[in-house]
Order: C-alpha cells, then structure tokens, then sequence
C-alpha cells in the first residue's frame, strides 16, 4: 500500500506491506526549509488505526518515535499525541488521547 501526503510546502510518503496485522515499510518527511527524514516502519493495525514504530536518522542520531494512522475511507489521517520516553523509549502517553483532526492526510497513491 503507497500513500501520499501533500501541504501548501511540505509532502510526505507512506509505503508498506500488510501481512495479517502487521505492517512492514517505509516512511518519509520532506520539509521546507528543514531537514527531511526518511525511515523505516515497523507495525500493526489495532481496529481502523495503524500504529508503528518509526525509525529514522537526523544530523546523524538515530530516533524510534512513535506514529499512529486512523483509517478513514480510503485515506490515512496521522495522528497526534503527547509522548514519553520510558527506559530510552518513546511512546505515546496512555492517559492522552491521540488527535486526528487536524493531521497530515495520506491518500493512496500509486505505488513505485
């Protein structure tokens, strides 16, 4: 599955490969004006979200952060929420509920 998210200066890319609930792929950030991150996903869906581990490199240090998908329609709508780091880890905080409303929207997009 390819998806492709577009804004007045920024874009990002989101390719994976679905086996049962699990989802293997890529994801990428192109901003304007700062430095883009491309990385690798690792995941599965829990209901109509897909949450994954996204790990990527910038100025030269290695981050796994957290992203989280709602499915709706045929679209990806990215989520936003408040994170923690536990043990070197970064998650999102349980007590805070993910935001979808006003996330970056993945469309399907033909696949390269």
């Amino acid at each position: 599955s390819c998806y492709k998210a577009i804004s007045k200066t920024d874009n990002a890319t989101l390719n994976y490969e679905q086996k049962g609930k699990k989802v293997v792929g890529e994801l990428a950030f192109n901003f304007k004006g700062k430095e883009n991150t491309k990385g690798t996903i690792i995941g599965e869906f829990k209901g109509d979200t897909l949450f994954v581990d996204y790990t990527f490199k910038l100025k030269g240090t290695q981050y796994k952060n957290p992203q989280a998908f709602l499915m709706e329609g045929n679209n990806l709508l990215q989520g936003a929420g408040e994170l923690e780091v536990y043990v070197g880890r970064t998650y999102f905080k349980k007590s805070v509920t993910i935001n979808f409303k006003n996330g970056v929207v993945f469309e399907p997009t033909d696949c390269k």
